[in-house]
């Protein structure tokens, strides 16, 4: 059995998230989701308004997501950003290429998440707001 791992904030569920998620699916048998809590995402994000759905909110989405997909998978609690003592379950680690200031040390093999054109979070955020 292949066991993925990504790690991730997940905010504003989009389709961006949802083909990197399926990408990820598709190269393993199980996946392991760390989905950051509130206090590190304001910590990597800044604290302007994010994230803009709760944890318990973005849990719930992906937990209704994976259900959905009728796949095998765990969403773990990231309450820190020491990612390396979670790598040590996986075979693989999907990292997102967006993902530039993620470090690791003896990762499993890498696999980089190409990145959806013309979707993001921030964007989103932006682009709902201008007008305020």
């Amino acid at each position: 059995m292949n066991i993925g791992i990504t790690f991730g904030v997940f905010d504003l569920f989009h389709e961006g998230h949802k083909k990197a998620l399926k990408f990820c699916l598709e190269r393993c048998d199980y996946l392991i989701v760390g989905l950051y809590t509130d206090y590190w995402v304001r910590v990597q994000k800044g604290h302007g308004g994010r994230p803009v759905w709760s944890y318990e909110k973005r849990k719930e989405v992906l937990d209704r997501f994976f259900q959905e997909q009728k796949v095998n998978y765990r969403i773990i609690k990231m309450d820190s950003l020491d990612i390396d003592n979670e790598l040590r379950f996986a075979d693989i680690f999907f990292k997102g290429v967006e993902q530039k200031n993620m470090r690791w040390s003896g990762t499993p093999n890498i696999i980089l998440v190409p990145y959806t054109e013309g979707i993001s979070t921030t964007s989103i955020i932006k682009n709902t707001f201008k007008n305020e």
